[in-house]
């Protein structure tokens, strides 16, 4: 996401949205706790007087910067939707190559920052309950369209996925891997180890896709 510098014709929706945007940006690179409204205001071009008229506070920013970045993963996996998905299992690789990508531009710091917040942390967990029931859905139509065995156990394998996909966004011993490696690593471990045959071998295909655009990298 680009910021743009605040001009002084600028409507009111449009300051707000470049406030939102510039303070996401600090957030996602520096971590939440080092960054300071007077870095914002740095950051954006403007005075602490301009987004105290918008934001009661930092919490505040915080909490529409994250509702913001909820908003445009979601349309950055139906816009990826929309081009790639013929079936359950191309909905979870884009689901999982979209969240990696991101990942990929984030510093764990915010996650770590993100942990030690109750009130955002508690809507956070929330929201990750909603996604787990949406990912169990998503498994059983799977299971019916022949690309995951029948014998998995969703309730089991929802638990770890959340757990492990934690651990890795949260965990130092991984910042030295890029998040496309660690996407990888976690696609195929798990989504290959419960996919049957056919399931396989459109997993191999999109590793295969993402071996060579790496390459052209």
């Amino acid at each position: 996401m680009t910021v743009k510098k605040i001009e002084n014709n600028d409507s009111g929706n449009n300051v707000h949205l470049r406030i939102v945007e510039g303070a996401s940006k600090l957030f996602l690179t520096k971590g939440i706790k080092c960054v300071r409204m007077d870095d914002i205001a740095h950051e954006l071009g403007v005075s602490k007087r301009t987004i105290y008229e918008h934001f009661e506070d930092k919490d505040q920013l915080l909490r529409s910067c994250l509702t913001h970045l909820h908003r445009y993963t979601s349309d950055k996996i139906l816009d990826h939707l929309r081009t790639n998905s013929r079936n359950t299992l191309d909905v979870l690789l884009t689901m999982y190559e979209v969240y990696f990508a991101i990942m990929n531009r984030v510093n764990k710091q915010f996650f770590i920052d993100l942990q030690k917040l109750p009130e955002i942390k508690q809507k956070n967990d929330r929201r990750e309950r909603l996604n787990l029931h949406k990912f169990r859905h998503l498994m059983h139509k799977g299971i019916e369209e022949g690309l995951f065995r029948e014998d998995i156990n969703l309730d089991v394998l929802a638990y770890i996925l959340h757990h492990d996909l934690k651990l890795i966004t949260l965990e130092q011993q991984f910042k030295n891997q890029s998040a496309e490696e660690l996407g990888k690593a976690f696609i195929l471990f798990y989504l290959r180890g419960i996919a049957t045959p056919k399931g396989q071998q459109i997993i191999e295909q999109f590793i295969d896709k993402l071996n060579k655009k790496e390459n052209k990298q």
